[in-house]
């Protein structure tokens, strides 16, 4: 068993390194096109450019309007049926600003066409926490910025079953005074 555990982290440590070096080389990148020129859009472009190693390749980006030091400017949101046609993309990444989310359902729809993964930075990125729980209503979605522990319903059972036997421990101890 412990050979197992062995084994297998030496194995991980390995291929991590591996796709590391891969990855610095310019090999096995994923390549991504960005939808959005605004702050959100930039942000995500200079991360991904400055850290070689996450696997990213910046195809280029469409937007209304032409910005400097985004990659190739690839043209408007029309043209994203004709440029998912053209390249070979792997990930599409929407960075639309508040005013420009009327053409989000287009955008959904020709990536679900192509098969493409779309992620999505939404435009209140700077209030959201690192790991938000996205609840559910009816068919409403609500997006909790700050989540407690006890939302989740396997803490809120440890801390009945805490409760519980807390509780008898102190009947317990209690029951020759009473």
């Amino acid at each position: 068993y412990i050979f197992c555990v062995v084994f297998l982290s030496i194995k991980r440590i390995f291929l991590k390194i591996f796709l590391y070096n891969i990855r610095i080389g310019g090999y096995n990148q994923k390549h991504v096109l960005i939808i959005g020129s605004g702050s959100l859009a930039k942000l995500y472009y200079d991360s991904v450019i400055g850290d070689k190693k996450l696997g990213y390749t910046i195809d280029g980006y469409l937007s209304e309007i032409k910005q400097d030091n985004m990659g190739e400017y690839l043209g408007s949101y029309d043209n994203i049926s004709s440029i998912l046609a053209q390249k070979d993309i792997d990930e599409i990444i929407v960075a639309l600003n508040i005013d420009e989310m009327n053409y989000l359902n287009s955008i959904i729809e020709e990536s679900e066409k192509e098969g493409i993964k779309l992620s999505i930075i939404p435009y209140y990125n700077e209030y959201l926490s690192s790991n938000p729980v996205i609840d559910e209503v009816g068919s409403c979605k609500l997006i909790n910025i700050k989540s407690h522990p006890l939302d989740k319903k396997f803490n809120l059972l440890i801390k009945r079953l805490e409760d519980i036997i807390l509780s008898l421990i102190a009947i317990i101890l209690t029951s020759p005074i009473m």
